[in-house]
């Protein structure tokens, strides 16, 4: 008999292909396997991923869209705030409040500016940016800036 013959006696019509429902190949299955750790991996270290931690410096910066200032006051609100420091011509002076957290500082540019830019030092850069508002500014010939809503204090790092 021949291949042909014995397979149609083996209850094989010649109407479809057979289906064959042996298991996978071991090379599909470690396919899969090396995909599925690799986007377990790689899902992992996405939501393990909070930045840097430790101690460190926020780059802060108080900005004013209507015109260029001399000097700013700010509160400065955060946890684990080690100090202030100017960046440029900036001088900065600080001191902590009654609240806890809380800084009152002192920015003030030489030249004038519509930014100016500080160092915020901190014990650990995970817990977050500080938040911070400007309390009154002056120009740069030390008149009074009659209004500060259009100021803002940002920090990034």
């Amino acid at each position: 008999m021949s291949r042909r013959m014995s397979g149609r006696m083996s209850g094989r019509t010649s109407s479809g292909p057979s289906r064959r429902t042996s298991a996978p190949s071991g090379r599909m299955v470690r396919w899969v396997a090396v995909s599925l750790t690799a986007i377990l991996a790689g899902a992992l270290f996405a939501s393990c991923e909070s930045g840097p931690s430790g101690p460190g410096a926020w780059q802060g910066s108080v900005e004013s869209v209507a015109r260029a200032f001399g000097a700013a006051v700010i509160e400065v609100q955060g946890a684990g705030i080690q100090g202030f420091e100017g960046e440029g011509t900036t001088l900065v002076f600080w001191t902590a409040t009654a609240a806890p957290d809380n800084y009152r500082v002192v920015l003030v540019s030489p030249e004038g500016s519509q930014t100016v830019r500080f160092r915020t030092r901190v014990l650990d850069l995970a817990a977050g940016p500080p938040a911070g508002t400007t309390v009154e500014a002056v120009t740069l010939l030390n008149g009074p800036v009659p209004t500060v809503g259009d100021f803002s204090v940002r920090f990034v790092h």
